[in-house]
């Protein structure tokens, strides 16, 4: 999970953390099986099109909402945090 056919895959302890997060109970749509469809377009577009600046797109995916709380409104900027916490770039 978490994987793209051409990047190498995050490492095992940050897939856990992901799991975790996108695996809460609280969220409806922003879970790991969003993601893993997300990351299948990624592919697809890199197939086809190709990317710019891949592996930002591709922290981009991993990260977007891993934080998240209904009742906040900080959401994204708190996942963008945790990705350059994780040194998103070299992914």
């Amino acid at each position: 999970m978490f994987a793209s056919r051409h990047l190498p895959s995050p490492p095992a302890s940050l897939v856990h953390e992901l799991l975790g997060r996108y695996g809460e109970s609280h969220r409806a749509y922003h879970n790991a099986t969003h993601i893993a469809d997300v990351l299948r377009w990624f592919d697809w577009t890199w197939d086809e099109v190709g990317w710019d600046s891949p592996a930002d797109v591709y922290a981009a995916v991993l990260f977007h909402d891993a934080i998240y709380d209904p009742q906040r409104k900080v959401n994204e900027a708190r996942s963008a945090d945790l990705a350059k916490d994780h040194g998103a770039s070299d992914y």
